[in-house]
């Protein structure tokens, strides 16, 4: 676009300077429109599905009677769907405790067909969970006592497990986090709210190494991902060669693979601590210690 300003002016005339703007990146920026659409990609990558446009309770229940249908190699009749509904998947007196039930204990449900016959309806399968469908949503819409719109939503079955909340870089991650306790107070756990399945919630801005250079940020939280693309996109960083403390969670994946090489070649003094619920060893993961 042609912009112009003034060189000089006086009561008769204006002289006026004509140059062309042109637009710069600014990289230190990024909009949370295009750290969603990051995140997203990044999901799809590794195999999730995009579903641009399932943006409303009933979509949603669409898609969950097509993922379950597909899972359980069913078809629901409508009036069935409807029942199984009521009666099960989204029962009128379960509350945030009853679907986490549903989750982890009691995921599967001897559902009576039209004809009399009766089989075994499955929300997950935790044998064979390659066979469990996720797919990846953003945007969103439920009303409550507010609407509200969610970010990014995670869907495994077609039930929403993870809730992702994303914000800019430079804008407090505390703010995300009033949004989500927001959202669980006017939306979230409403009537008919398939949201009462959510096990998770997440939330990011993005950034990994500007949190590593500031002096009073004493914790990082990130994931092993974040970590391994830092570690393999910055060759020198004032943080390898200070102390550091990685405390890892699920340590029987972490311990292990291209982060946990990178890390020790990167890092000069260094103390792990893992925790793990499944180890892969008889004996606790070791505490290793690195220094100069």
């Amino acid at each position: 676009m042609n912009d112009y300003k003034t060189i000089a002016e006086s009561n008769n005339f204006i002289i006026l300077d004509k140059y062309t703007k042109y637009s710069q990146v600014n990289e230190s920026y990024q909009s949370e429109s295009d750290l969603e659409q990051e995140f997203i990609t990044d999901l799809v990558n590794q195999g999730y599905e995009y579903i641009p446009g399932l943006n409303t309770t009933k979509k949603m229940l669409v898609n969950v009677r097509r993922q379950l249908q597909s899972l359980n190699k069913v078809q629901f009749l409508d009036e069935e769907w409807q029942r199984f509904v009521e009666q099960y998947l989204d029962k009128p007196s379960d509350n945030s405790i009853d679907k986490t039930r549903k989750i982890h204990d009691d995921f599967i449900y001897d559902f009576v067909f039209d004809d009399g016959h009766i089989q075994n309806i499955y929300l997950l399968d935790k044998k064979n969970i390659a066979r469990n469908k996720v797919q990846v949503i953003k945007q969103f819409e439920q009303t409550g006592t507010q609407a509200n719109r969610y970010d990014v939503t995670v869907l495994v079955n077609g039930l929403p497990l993870v809730q992702i909340e994303l914000k800019k870089r430079g804008v407090a991650i505390r703010e995300a986090f009033n949004q989500v306790h927001r959202y669980s107070k006017e939306s979230l756990n409403t009537d008919n709210s398939l949201f009462k399945y959510l096990q998770l919630f997440v939330i990011s801005n993005g950034t990994l190494k500007r949190n590593l250079d500031k002096e009073d940020n004493k914790i990082v939280v990130t994931t092993i991902q974040k970590l391994n693309n830092l570690m393999k996109g910055e060759g020198d960083l004032p943080i390898y060669s200070k102390q550091v403390v990685f405390i890892f969670d699920e340590a029987h994946r972490s311990q292990f693979g291209e982060a946990q090489k990178n890390l020790k070649k990167k890092f000069k003094k260094f103390y792990q601590f893992g925790f793990t619920g499944t180890p892969i060893f008889p004996i606790s993961v070791p505490i290793e210690r690195r220094s100069t």
